[in-house]
């Protein structure tokens, strides 16, 4: 049952993107775990070249402790006016995981559609921001965490992606001097790069290269695998998990020794 007493005894932990992909194995890492978890999605517009998560999607989830709920990360009143209404009723939130993002490319950096570009930094950056701004003051009183999932692509250029790199490259600037700014208010915040993952969003890379398979990025990493959503999911749960550790405005890479 959604909102069950025995759940307001857990603590609250929110993640976007949640319904597929790395999202949603976050929301289930963190809810075996013993928090409970709001999982949003469901935007409600994109002029990206494949399907999003939709409502569908988000309702479908399954596990005890979750909670979904459709909110579109661009929006930043709705976002803001969601977290109100989850810790008045489950009070504070614990951890804070942006997961939601966008890709699309083209042949040349400089003519990606603008409608494209303008939603992978309204998702990818804005969409973090948007969290921060609404979940802060909660995490301050629990001395809570705050972990943005960006990417490879936040550490390195890569070609036809520039946008994209941008929007990542900005969440990584961002955040490095959040987690400096909120120190003194025990607030951990660190950020999760992953490589190539097994996700609607790589499939998505790969058609920018016109790949047959995401498995043609193997070549570029050290290790011939590519991560499975839980890989990405494990490394955030640690971080949600032992926010004493002494890991703090740090960048995690889970690429299997990516190579660019």
């Amino acid at each position: 049952m959604i909102g069950a007493p025995s759940d307001r005894d857990r603590p609250l932990a929110i993640v976007t993107g949640g319904a597929r992909g790395i999202g949603l194995a976050t929301v289930q890492a963190l809810a075996s775990l013993g928090f409970y978890v709001v999982a949003v999605d469901a935007p409600r517009t994109s002029s990206m070249p494949y399907p999003l998560s939709s409502l569908h999607d988000l309702e479908g989830i399954k596990g005890e402790h979750i909670q979904p709920e459709p909110c579109d990360v661009r929006d930043s009143a709705q976002l803001s006016a969601l977290v109100e209404r989850l810790v008045s009723t489950f009070g504070p939130v614990q951890v804070v995981v942006a997961c939601a993002g966008v890709l699309a490319g083209s042949a040349s950096s400089l003519e990606l559609d603008p409608e494209q570009a303008h939603e992978i930094f309204a998702v990818d950056y804005w969409g973090v921001v948007h969290l921060a701004m609404a979940t802060m003051p909660s995490l301050r009183t629990t001395q809570g965490v705050f972990i943005a999932i960006t990417s490879a692509a936040g550490l390195r250029g890569l070609p036809q992606l520039g946008h994209y790199c941008g929007a990542k490259h900005a969440v990584h600037g961002f955040l490095a001097a959040l987690a400096r700014e909120e120190l003194p208010n025990g607030v951990h915040i660190n950020m999760v790069a992953p490589g190539s993952t097994d996700t609607a969003l790589l499939q998505a890379t790969a058609a920018v290269y016109n790949l047959a398979s995401p498995t043609a990025f193997l070549a570029q990493q050290l290790e011939p695998t590519l991560n499975t959503p839980d890989d990405i999911a494990s490394v955030v749960a640690f971080l949600a998990t032992h926010p004493t550790s002494g890991i703090n405005a740090a960048t995690i890479a889970v690429d299997r020794g990516f190579l660019g």
